[in-house]
């Protein structure tokens, strides 16, 4: 049936339709590929005010479930506020004035960033070769097994509190020095320096 149609168009008209069909091919052949993030992070809940930055944006907005984020997205949730995230196995909640930043996200890299505040984190399930890395800016904390934790940042005092509810971990100070954590266990990181004072530990 196409062929018949082009067969009974008149020629100047067959030459302008051949013209269109070859332009179409030359624009979908430089046509870039999208390429998505191997994971995302949703929204969930949200209560108060909580604000998201995307990355190439200039201007904060609020956080909406309908709207995916993807690494590199900046989050601020303000006191009296909550939000509650998912990605992949791990939910995350985050309240009162906090910041927190979406690192690396993908198939086996899930990296947060928090500045200031409380992250709640729960982690069902973890595959082979999967990471789940929480960054302050005194530690980071690699975490070992499935598992509840929270950490809470206070950047005035300048000090890391890790709570182990469930689970273990590795946390890494600045020189490369690494400590082992386990469940039930909090401890205080003062500084970024791992086995030097300031230091304060409890629940060992």
């Amino acid at each position: 049936m196409p062929n018949l149609v082009f067969q009974r168009l008149q020629r100047p008209h067959r030459w302008l339709l051949l013209l269109v069909w070859c332009l179409s091919g030359a624009a979908l052949a430089q046509t870039p590929s999208v390429e998505w993030p191997g994971r995302i992070v949703r929204l969930s809940h949200v209560e108060g005010l909580a604000q998201v930055l995307m990355p190439g944006r200039a201007d904060w907005t609020p956080l909406d479930p309908a709207i995916p984020l993807i690494g590199g997205a900046q989050i601020a949730t303000e006191p009296g506020s909550r939000a509650e995230l998912h990605s992949g196995s791990t939910a995350m909640r985050i309240e009162g004035r906090t910041r927190l930043g979406l690192g690396t996200l993908d198939d086996l890299s899930t990296q947060l960033q928090i500045t200031e505040g409380t992250l709640s984190v729960r982690v069902r399930a973890l595959v082979h070769g999967e990471r789940v890395e929480f960054n302050t800016p005194n530690l980071a904390f690699l975490v070992g097994q499935p598992g509840e934790y929270r950490i809470d940042l206070d950047p005035a005092r300048g000090w890391t509190r890790l709570t182990l509810h469930s689970g273990s971990g590795t946390v890494y100070g600045e020189q490369g020095e690494t400590r082992v954590l386990s469940a039930p266990q909090q401890i205080i990181f003062a500084g970024r320096q791992l086995f030097t004072p300031p230091f304060v530990r409890s629940g060992d």
